[in-house]
């Protein structure tokens, strides 16, 4: 691991966290969710730094894949929903 990836990934990990969270916040309406998506967007862009082509800013990467995280989450939920609603609609 080289030492300047590392304090650059903490550079960006600290200006833009908490803005990042709550950008997600307002999608999923649940802080720890928030915080969980933008976790794992920054484990994400650690491990695949050395691959990730960047054609924006950093900043814009870490906001478009946060969004687009939010919205699958969002996706997600909403199937888990209506399976569990047919589920219990074949119940009774």
């Amino acid at each position: 691991m080289i030492e300047g990836d590392r304090k650059a990934f903490r550079y960006f990990f600290e200006k833009y966290y908490t803005a990042l969270c709550n950008f997600v916040n307002i999608y999923v309406h649940d802080t720890n969710l928030a915080e969980e998506i933008v976790q794992d967007i920054f484990v994400y862009f650690w491990e695949n730094k050395a691959r990730l082509r960047l054609t924006h800013s950093v900043k814009s990467y870490l906001f478009s894949a946060s969004k687009y995280r939010s919205l699958k989450e969002i996706r997600n939920q909403n199937t888990r929903k209506r399976i569990l609603t047919g589920l219990k609609t074949d119940i009774d």
